[in-house]
C-alpha cells in the first residue's frame, strides 16, 4: 500500500503517454513529483526532488537512452526505477536487466498492472533500503573491531574482511572475496612447519566455536609470518540452518616475543641458582622466607594484620639472628613539645623484650644525625658503632646505653601519613655484624612488605567504612521516612486533642475536672515535643531560624542546665559572647545542648567536670564558622561505640534510654548545614565539636516572643474562611474553633474539593488555610491556583512535618505563613488574624 510520502518521478519522451502515466498514478494516491522526457531532466528533477521510484522508459530520445539514464540515478542517487517498455527483444531486456530493475510495465499498459507493479516496487525498493542499512551497519562495526575478521558463506569462500584482517594477512577485500578461506587465512605450526586446520572450517563441521592451535604461525600473503591465535565460530541463519562462519585472530607476535623474554629470564635465573656455592645458600633460603612471609601477608586482614606482622618480624628476626626488630612510629606532641615513639609491631628474643614494653609511647631523644642520613639514603646500617661519624654523638650515645652494638635503620613512607609523623624499620644486635649490600635488600622487602600492608588494609577499612556509611545512610533514609510518617499522622491526632483542652480551659472547666483536663493536655504537649524529636531525627521539622548569639542561649541556660546535671558535678562555662553569629531555630539547639548534657550527666555517675565552650572556627570550604563543643570527665566511649553513637534507637542505657538523643542532634545539626564530630578515650572522658555556619557581621534577633492574643486579635469579623483539611478531627475542631470566634468556615478535604469551592465564587472567601499534605496533592498546588484568580487572597499553609512533597520552601519563597501541627488554640486564633491582617505574629510552642 502507498503512503502519502511516496514520490514518483515520470521519465517518458510521449508527452501524452507521461501525463497519462501521471494521472493514473495520482488518482491512487501517489505523489508524481513531475515529469521528464530526457536524461538531463531525469538527473535535475532527481536531484531535486529525491523521489522514491522513477518510471523509466527504456527508448528515451536523445544520445542517452533510459537503461544508460537509469544507471546514472543508481550509480549517483541509488534510486530504484521500473522500466516502462513496448519492446521484448532479449538484447534490450539483457542490457536492462544490467541496472537491476524493480519490475517491468508493458506499454500499451492497464492501470491495475501499472499500480500493482508500482506497490511491489516500492516494497522491494523499502525492503532493499533497509536490507542496505542493516548491511552497512554490520560491515561498519567489523571493519570498527580491533581484531582481525573473516566472514565465509557456507562452502568456506571468503564474504568479508575487515582492515585489520586486510594488515594481517596481506589480502585485500576485493581480492580475496570468494575465494576459499584456505588461500587467504594460512596457518602453519611453529615446530614442524605443518599445516594447522583452520578454526572457521572445523566451526562449520562440527557447530561448535573452535580456538586456533597453540604456537600458530599465519603465512602472509607475501610469505612473511606472525605469531597469531584465533577462535572460528558457525554462522546460522534465521531458520537455523549453516550460513558460513566468522573467524576473529589477532597478532601476537610482540606477547610471544615478550613470553620468551620471560621464559629467557627465567632461565637464566634457574641456571644462577643452579651454579651458586654454599656462600649463596643463605641468601637463596631468604629469599624462600621472604616469598613466604610476603604470600602471608597478602591474606591478612584489618582484624589480624598486627598480629600477623609481628609473627613475619619474629621468622625474620630469627632467620637473621637478630636481638630485635620493630616498626617504630615517631612523632612530634604539639602539647608538650616532645618527640614521642611508639612501637606499631616488633619482636624481641625474651632477654631483650623489656626494652621494647619500656620504649613503648615514651618521649625520645631527637637524634638528627640519624633523621637526616635516613632521609637522605633512606636506609641506614651500622656494622658497628664505631663507625659512626662525629656528629652522631648523641645516636652513639643512646646506642652504647642500650647496649647495641650494631644495626639498620630504614624510612617507611606510608601513602597518606602525616608529615609530622615517621616510621622505621629498626633492627639490632648486641654486637658487631656485616650487613652486606645484598643483606639489605630483604631489610628494604620487609619494610616494603610492612608499607604494602598498611596501605592495602587502610584501602580496605576505608572500603568497610564507606560501605558502612552507605548502609547507615540507607537505614537512616527508611527510619527517616518511618518516623516522619508516624510524626505526621500523630500530630493531626494531638490538635484537635490539645485544641479541645484549650477549649475547655479556657471556658473555665468543670471544676470536678479542671485537674484532668490540665493533665491531658499536657500529656498532649509531652507527645508533641517527642513527635518534634522524631522530626528532628528525620530531618523533616519546621525550623523557625533566626540570628543568634549561641554565647547567650548557653549563658541563659546555665541555671536549668546546672539543675539538670546535679550538685556533684562541676558545671564550666567558656562562651565567646557578641560577635559570632548563626542562623538557627532557638528551640532546636537548645534541645541539641541538653541532649549533649544528659549524655554527659549519664556517663559520670559519680560527680564529674561538664565544660561547654563556644568559640570561632572554620568550615571545610574556609568560612566562619561557630565551633560549639560539649566536654566531659566521664568514662569515654570506643571506637565501636563512637561507630554506632548516632545509630536510631542505638542506646547503652538499657530500658531507660530511647535510643534517640544523639540521632536527634545529628539530625538538628545536619539541617543547620552543620557538622558533628566526637573525640573521646575510655576512661578519660568525651567531647562533642558542633560547627555551624555563622556571620560576623549580623547581630542577634532571636528571644522568646511574649505574644499576648487580646480579644479583638482573636476574634472575627464575620470573615469567610476556605479550610483545605484531610483528616476529620483536625477540619471538625479548626471549624468548630474559629466559629466560636465569628468566623464563617467552609470544608473541603481535597485539593480538588477547595478550589472547586473557590472557583465557584473567587470573592466570598477572605482567607484560604490549607494543609501541606494532601489526598490529591498538595498545599501549594492550592497556593498557586488561588492566587491565580486573586493574587493578594491571604494564604495560611499548615503541617505536621515537611518532606519533599510539601514544598514548604516553595510555600516560604511566595510568604506564605506557615502554621505547625500540632498548635494551641491561642495559635490558631493569631496565626489566621496575622494571616488576615498580614502582620505575623511569632508564637511560641507551649513547653
Amino acid at each position: 500500500m502507498n503512503t502519502p510520502t511516496d514520490k514518483i518521478l515520470v521519465v517518458e519522451d510521449e508527452r501524452l503517454v507521461a501525463e497519462d502515466i501521471a494521472e493514473c498514478l495520482r488518482s491512487v494516491g501517489y505523489d508524481v513529483v513531475g515529469t521528464a522526457k530526457s536524461c538531463a531532466e531525469a538527473v535535475a528533477q532527481v536531484e531535486e526532488e529525491r523521489p522514491d521510484l522513477v518510471l523509466m522508459d527504456i527508448t528515451l530520445r536523445g544520445d542517452v537512452d533510459g537503461i544508460e539514464t537509469a544507471q546514472i540515478l543508481k550509480d549517483r542517487f541509488s534510486t530504484p526505477v521500473v522500466f516502462l517498455t513496448a519492446y521484448s527483444q532479449k538484447t534490450i531486456l539483457d542490457r536492462a536487466k544490467v541496472v537491476e530493475p524493480l519490475g517491468y510495465v508493458v506499454k500499451p499498459f492497464d492501470e491495475s498492472s501499472l499500480v500493482s507493479t508500482v506497490e511491489m516496487a516500492l516494497h522491494k525498493a523499502r525492503v532493499d533500503a533497509a536490507l542496505r542499512k542493516s548491511e552497512e551497519w554490520f560491515s561498519t562495526t567489523l571493519r570498527s573491531i580491533g581484531d582481525g575478521v573473516i566472514a565465509t558463506d557456507e562452502h568456506g569462500k571468503v564474504r568479508f574482511l575487515n582492515k585489520v584482517a586486510e594488515e594481517l594477512t596481506g589480502w585485500g577485500a576485493k581480492e580475496a572475496e570468494t575465494r576459499h578461506i584456505s588461500e587467504v587465512f594460512v596457518v602453519r605450526s611453529a615446530k614442524d612447519d605443518s599445516v594447522i586446520s583452520i578454526p572457521a572450517i572445523e566451526a562449520m563441521e562440527t557447530g561448535q566455536v573452535v580456538d586456533l592451535a597453540k604456537h600458530a604461525v599465519l603465512v602472509r600473503r607475501d610469505g612473511s609470518r606472525i605469531d597469531v591465535n584465533d577462535s572460528g565460530a558457525p554462522i546460522y541463519d534465521n531458520e537455523g540452518s549453516l550460513a558460513g562462519s566468522v573467524l576473529v585472530f589477532r597478532d601476537v607476535t610482540e606477547a610471544k616475543q615478550h613470553e620468551a623474554e620471560m621464559e629467557r629470564y627465567r632461565e637464566q635465573l634457574e641456571t644462577m641458582v643452579e651454579e651458586r656455592t654454599a656462600k649463596l645458600h643463605w641468601q637463596i633460603k631468604m629469599e624462600s622466607l621472604m616469598t613466604s612471609i610476603t604470600g602471608n601477608l597478602l591474606r591478612l586482614t584489618a582484624e589480624n594484620w598486627r598480629e600477623g606482622f609481628n609473627a613475619a618480624l619474629e621468622r625474620f628476626g630469627a632467620a637473621v639472628d637478630l636481638d630485635a626488630i620493630a616498626v617504630w612510629r615517631i612523632e612530634n606532641d604539639p602539647e608538650s613539645d616532645q618527640t614521642l615513639m611508639s612501637r606499631e609491631a616488633g619482636w624481641a628474643k625474651p632477654e631483650f623484650a623489656h626494652r621494647d614494653e619500656e620504649a613503648s609511647r615514651v618521649p625520645v631523644t631527637k637524634m638528627t644525625w640519624l633523621r637526616s642520613r635516613t632521609d637522605e639514603t633512606g636506609c641506614v646500617a651500622i656494622s658497628e658503632l664505631s663507625e659512626m661519624p662525629a656528629e652522631a654523638v648523641v645516636e652513639k650515645s643512646v646506642m652504647e646505653a642500650e647496649g647495641i652494638g650494631a644495626f639498620v635503620n630504614l624510612r617507611i613512607e606510608i601513602l597518606g601519613e602525616d608529615d609530622d609523623v615517621r616510621l622505621t624499620l629498626f633492627a639490632y644486635v648486641s654486637g658487631p655484624r656485616e650487613w652486606g649490600e645484598d643483606n639489605l635488600v630483604f631489610f628494604q622487602m620487609l619494610a616494603g612488605a610492612y608499607k604494602n600492608t598498611v596501605e592495602r588494609v587502610a584501602m580496605e577499612e576505608n572500603r568497610l567504612a564507606l560501605t558502612e556509611q552507605l548502609h547507615q545512610s540507607q537505614k537512616l533514609e527508611a527510619v527517616g521516612k518511618l518516623t516522619g510518617g508516624i510524626a505526621h499522622d500523630f500530630n493531626n491526632m494531638l490538635v484537635p486533642i490539645i485544641g479541645y483542652a484549650d477549649e475547655i480551659l479556657e471556658d473555665g472547666g468543670n471544676g470536678d475536672y479542671y485537674s484532668e483536663v490540665t493533665e491531658i493536655r499536657r500529656a498532649a504537649v509531652s507527645a508533641a515535643s517527642l513527635t518534634r524529636q522524631l522530626l528532628a531525627f528525620s530531618r523533616k521539622q519546621v525550623l523557625q531560624k533566626k540570628q543568634i548569639d549561641v554565647g547567650e542561649l548557653v549563658g541563659g541556660m546555665h541555671r536549668l542546665l546546672e539543675r539538670l546535671i546535679g550538685e556533684d558535678i562541676r558545671f564550666k562555662l567558656d562562651l565567646d559572647h557578641g560577635d559570632l553569629h548563626v542562623e538557627a531555630d532557638r528551640g532546636q539547639l537548645e534541645q541539641v545542648i541538653m541532649n549533649l548534657c544528659v549524655n554527659a550527666r549519664d556517663a559520670m555517675p559519680d560527680g564529674g567536670d561538664l565544660r561547654i565552650c563556644t568559640k570561632t572556627g572554620l568550615t571545610a570550604e574556609g568560612g566562619v564558622a561557630l565551633r560549639l563543643e560539649v566536654a566531659d570527665s566521664g568514662s569515654g566511649m570506643s571506637k565501636e561505640l563512637i561507630e554506632k553513637a548516632f545509630d536510631p534507637f542505638f542506646t547503652t542505657k538499657g530500658m531507660e534510654g530511647t535510643g534517640l538523643g544523639l540521632s536527634v542532634v545529628l539530625g538538628i545539626i545536619e539541617q543547620h548545614n552543620g557538622t558533628v564530630e566526637i573525640n573521646s578515650v575510655l576512661g578519660r572522658g568525651t567531647r562533642f565539636i558542633i560547627q555551624l555556619p555563622a556571620d560576623l557581621s549580623k547581630k542577634s534577633v532571636d528571644g522568646v516572643v511574649d505574644v499576648k492574643v487580646n480579644a479583638k486579635a482573636r476574634s472575627g469579623g464575620g470573615e469567610r474562611i476556605l479550610l483545605v483539611e484531610d483528616e476529620p478531627g483536625v477540619a471538625q475542631f479548626v471549624s468548630r474553633a474559629l466559629a466560636r470566634n465569628s468566623y464563617k468556615v467552609e470544608i473541603a478535604m481535597t485539593v480538588g474539593a477547595g478550589l472547586e469551592a473557590f472557583n465557584a465564587d473567587p470573592d466570598r472567601f477572605d482567607l484560604v488555610l490549607t494543609d501541606a499534605m494532601l489526598p490529591d496533592g498538595n498545599g501549594i498546588d492550592v497556593v498557586n491556583a488561588v492566587r491565580e484568580s486573586r493574587p493578594n487572597m491571604p494564604m495560611l499553609l499548615s503541617s505536621g512535618y515537611t518532606d519533599d512533597r510539601s514544598y514548604l520552601d516553595e510555600a516560604q519563597n511566595q510568604g506564605v505563613p506557615f502554621l505547625q501541627k500540632p498548635y494551641p488554640l491561642e495559635e490558631l486564633y493569631s496565626s489566621v488574624r496575622s494571616a488576615l491582617d498580614g502582620a505575623p505574629i511569632d508564637v511560641e510552642l507551649p513547653a
